[in-house]
Formats: C-alpha cells, sequence, structure tokens
C-alpha cells in the first residue's frame, strides 16, 4: 500500500500524510530544534507541537533557520485546557504565535475536549503561563463548557458531514464520564453516515447499557470478559516488564500478577 503524500480536509486544505511529533522532549527541550531541522533536512514538512508542551519556541526557531519557504511546511499547535474560554482564546493564540516566531499556524487544535475554570476569583494568583494559575488547587473542571463543546463541535460541525470515505472512531472508558447520556443523546439526535462507525469501550455498568438504549438499535454489543482479556493483558505487561529491572524473576512475576489483578481484565485503569 502506497501511502498518499497528504489527505484533503472537509475545508480543502491538504494536510501532509507523515509529521514529526514534539511532545515529550528531552532536558531543555533544545533538542526538539536539532530533531526538526534534521527532519526538514530529510523530507518532513508538517510538525506538531502544543503550548502545553514548552517548546514551541524551538520549532519555531528550526522553521525560521531552515531556509525552506514557510508555505511548505505546515505547523500544529494546540489551545491549552485553561484558555477555552472566548475571551482568551485569541489571546492563547497569539501568545503561541510569538513563541513560535511565526505569523501563523497551519492547524489550531483544542488540546482536550476539556476546559478548566479559577477557583478563585481572585486575579492575583495568575500566571504567565495560563489565566488561571497552574497548580490543581487553582482551578475546576468545566462541566458546563464541556457540554457545550461536544454541541458546537460534533453536533453542530463534524457530524454533519457527509463523510466520503469510511472513518472509525473510539471513545474509551465510557463508563468514567459523568454523564454519558448527554453523549449518546448527541449521537442519537444526529444525522450519522454509513461511512462512520464508533467504538466505544467501558466496563461492565448497568446504567451505561441502559443509555445505550437512546441510540434506537443502531449498535453491536460484543461482551469481552475477563477471560477473553486477561492473556492478552498479560503478555503486554510482560513485555514492558522486560525493560524494567527487579531482584529476581520472582519479584518480576508477583509485580506482574498485582498489575494484573488490580486490571480487572480491562486494559484501562
Amino acid at each position: 500500500m502506497t501511502l498518499p503524500a497528504g489527505f484533503k480536509l472537509a475545508n480543502g486544505m491538504m494536510m501532509p500524510a507523515i509529521g514529526l511529533g514534539t511532545f515529550q522532549a528531552d532536558g531543555d527541550h533544545s533538542t526538539v530544534k536539532d530533531a526538526v531541522l534534521y527532519a526538514l533536512s530529510v523530507g518532513y514538512r508538517h510538525f506538531d507541537t502544543a503550548f502545553n508542551y514548552e517548546n514551541e519556541a524551538f520549532v519555531g526557531e528550526a522553521v525560521r533557520e531552515s531556509g525552506i519557504p514557510r508555505g511548505e511546511i505546515s505547523i500544529t499547535t494546540k489551545l491549552s485546557t485553561s484558555w477555552h474560554r472566548s475571551e482568551n482564546v485569541k489571546e492563547a493564540l497569539r501568545r503561541s504565535l510569538n513563541t513560535l516566531g511565526l505569523n501563523y499556524v497551519d492547524y489550531y487544535l483544542m488540546h482536550w475536549p476539556h476546559c478548566y475554570v479559577v477557583r478563585d476569583p481572585d486575579r492575583e494568583r495568575l500566571t504567565e503561563n495560563t489565566p488561571y494559575g497552574k497548580k490543581d488547587e487553582d482551578v475546576a473542571f468545566d462541566k458546563e463548557d464541556a457540554k457545550s463543546i461536544w454541541r458546537k463541535l460534533f453536533a453542530g460541525g463534524i457530524l454533519r458531514i457527509r463523510f466520503q470515505r469510511q472513518y472509525y472512531w473510539v471513545i474509551d472508558a465510557l463508563d468514567e464520564c459523568n454523564e454519558p447520556i448527554v453523549l449518546l443523546n448527541l449521537l442519537a439526535k444526529a444525522n450519522l453516515s454509513t461511512m462512520l462507525r464508533i467504538f466505544f469501550t467501558s466496563r461492565s455498568s448497568g446504567d451505561v447499557f441502559t443509555e445505550f438504549s437512546s441510540l434506537n438499535g443502531k449498535i453491536i454489543s460484543i461482551d469481552m470478559n475477563v477471560g477473553k482479556t486477561s492473556k492478552d493483558i498479560e503478555a503486554y505487561v510482560s513485555n514492558q516488564m522486560e525493560a524494567l529491572s527487579f531482584e529476581g524473576e520472582e519479584t518480576r512475576q508477583q509485580v506482574i500478577k498485582k498489575i494484573l489483578h488490580k486490571s480487572a481484565g480491562v486494559f484501562f485503569g
């Protein structure tokens, strides 16, 4: 199978098929600049960074120093979860552009589909990095914003697209959602294309199964019990453990056994 050079988006833009991500850079992130410069030299033309990665400056430096015309390079950066409020988005983008040293980005994504709001209105607690502070005690989850995002982005946009080829979505750990019925009702009301398939995962939960009835029989359910998944989880955990050092094989097996017990037959914890 030959990979295409890019993919045409719904708005007509072409997104390069292959890009370089910059999450979890080493040390002071300066290695990102070297990595981007090298990637550019061997043909990469799409680079993914984010406000939260704290390495936008190095990505921008590499792009400017490469000598390659800006129009030939695609840059993705992301809106941080504490900047979702409408009065903060333009400022967040302005800061990212200033840090990158670029006039524009090609793709501006929401890093996560949830928003945090300030617990204490005392604006002296704000930091330069986020409008609401960076510590957990400074912010709270904005439930209403989360609902509005699903409605605006999905019901008002994505779910109205008539897909031209098959797409598959994965929505993981539905049982951990505070109000899964909100999401399921949204999907039930949408005129879903036959070209879109959505795969949900969830621990066994009567509430979740009951709420799935809102989809009016548009689902296929497969029950994956512990016996079907334990061997796969054990193989995965054992493989990951090879990179770790233990006092002995007995200790290693004890750790694997504890992890398997805690997993209760599911990959997500």
